[in-house]
């Protein structure tokens, strides 16, 4: 499945199987709430689809009890939130 939210907050679920989740300038917004909220996010199964002139090294992702929020450190926009994923839990090759 290929989910994308467009601007706001919005509730993203693929289901089973893998799923590519599209996140990007314009995709989320400058508070917590604005942001995307996946709820079924499987690391190294999913990914996220970097819209693009959006890197990997753009990112900033901190956990926010048992939720990683994804923030554009550019720019302050919060992208998304992974509803039970730990940070560690990611890495570089989620991300395409």
């Amino acid at each position: 499945d290929y989910l994308c939210g467009d601007a706001g907050g919005d509730s993203l679920t693929g289901g089973l199987g893998r799923d590519a989740f599209a996140i990007g300038n314009g995709t989320g917004g400058m508070t917590l709430e604005m942001a995307d909220v996946i709820t079924d996010f499987v690391p190294a199964e999913d990914v996220f689809d970097l819209i693009p002139s959006l890197g990997f090294g753009d990112l900033s992702l901190v956990q926010n009890g048992a939720d990683v929020v994804i923030q554009n450190r550019v720019t302050g926009e919060f992208l998304a939130r992974l509803q039970g994923v730990d940070v560690p839990s990611l890495t570089q090759a989620d991300f395409v």
